[in-house]
Formats: C-alpha cells, structure tokens, sequence
C-alpha cells in the first residue's frame, strides 16, 4: 500500500524535477493522474495482481523521447527518496526496485 502511494507521489516530484519535467510539458493533471495509474497497474500486476495492465509496452510509450541514463538514475533516486519518506517495508522496496530495474532497456534510449 505504502509503496502505490510512493509511485503516485514519485511521479509527481519527477514532472517539477529540472531535468525530468521536460518530459511532462503539456500534461494535463488528467494525463498525469492517468500515468500515474498506470504505473501502479502495470507494478502491481507484474508483482502479482490483483491489478491488469493495459497500457501499452514499455518500448513504445518511451519510443523517441530519448530518456538517458543521466534520466533514469535522476528517475531511482526521486523513487528511492520517496519509499524513504513513506517507510515502504523493505521487501516491498526491493519488488518495486526489482521491476522497476527490469523496464529500463525498454525505456533508456542512449547513455
């Protein structure tokens, strides 16, 4: 539970992060609550359920948006820091981590 939350606030500091928000120009508070939802599904399902994901593939919502590895270790830390101040248990940080760590070829572009 804790850590749900911890994705829906994470994605929030990401979109005000200097670096991150060029990422998020245009969003509307109904798309990035949307986004959001789907990146809780899309966790939890992969965790086991009970959520289904129907979003679409990492590799194509990230496609041509050229997310570095500069953006995806700025995307953990943010991540990391908001588990922090949300006390997720550790088995559940290490799940989150552990998917998480398992999308980034399809999301990291270029180094």
């Amino acid at each position: 539970m804790r850590g749900k939350l911890a994705l829906r606030v994470g994605l929030v500091i990401l979109a005000v992060d200097k670096q991150m928000s060029r990422f998020f120009v245009g969003v509307s508070a109904d798309s990035l609550r949307k986004l959001r939802q789907h990146v809780v599904d899309q966790l939890c399902e992969a965790s086991g359920g009970p959520c289904y994901y129907f979003g679409r593939s990492m590799k194509t919502v990230h496609a041509g948006l050229g997310i570095t590895e500069s953006d995806w270790q700025i995307t953990v830390k943010h991540l990391t820091a908001t588990m922090d101040k949300f006390k997720v248990p550790d088995k559940e940080r290490n799940e989150i981590l552990t998917l998480f760590a398992s999308l980034k070829s399809d999301i990291v572009e270029k180094s």
